[in-house]
């Protein structure tokens, strides 16, 4: 009897706890529109927590990349492509939202008011990318990455696991959550 696809379960809950990070995004965003008050401390700590934490995810997803792109068959279709640049596309929403941040907390007259906007794009993307992975990439999963591959990418998912320290970013996650909502 085969073994369950630890990689790609692995991969599905951590979608799931994108999808609330997306959801609380969304939620930040509107709550900057309207002015209410979040601390830019909080924010700033939000941001840095889950920076880490999506880096994590995206450096396991790039290691299962390196699988799938010996087969012939993946390299046709630019999925894989297509993720990588939207991975850097979220990186650089999220680096400028910081920049910005940073900038405000040292008395910087750049436009805190785009704050929201990198932050909402970065959210919209997240949704998206996740539909696209949860459609394509993991189907791919399912079909290539067999028992052989698992013994050797979960070592990897467990290495980078340790150096992003993601059990604390969580918990700062939820912390920023509660001084959010």
């Amino acid at each position: 009897m085969p073994m369950e696809n630890k990689v790609l379960y692995t991969l599905q809950k951590e979608h799931d706890f994108a999808k609330n990070i997306a959801a609380l995004l969304f939620s930040v965003v509107k709550k900057l529109r309207e002015k209410k008050s979040i601390s830019l401390l909080n924010l700033k700590d939000l941001v840095n927590a889950i920076s880490p934490v999506m880096e994590a995810h995206h450096r396991k997803e790039m290691e299962v990349f390196a699988y799938l792109t010996s087969e012939e068959e993946i390299t046709k279709d630019n999925l894989l492509d297509i993720l990588r640049e939207e991975h850097n596309l979220g990186y650089e929403y999220f680096s400028n939202a910081l920049r910005i941040i940073d900038h405000e907390n040292k008395g910087s007259t750049e436009k805190y008011e785009l704050v929201p906007f990198h932050i909402e794009e970065y959210a919209k993307l997240l949704e998206k990318h996740i539909q696209k992975e949860e459609e394509g990439f993991f189907p791919m999963i399912k079909k290539y990455i067999g028992e052989n591959e698992q013994a050797e990418l979960l070592p990897a998912f467990e290495r980078i696991e340790k150096e992003f320290k993601n059990g604390k970013n969580a918990s700062i996650i939820k912390e920023a959550v509660k001084s959010i909502r």
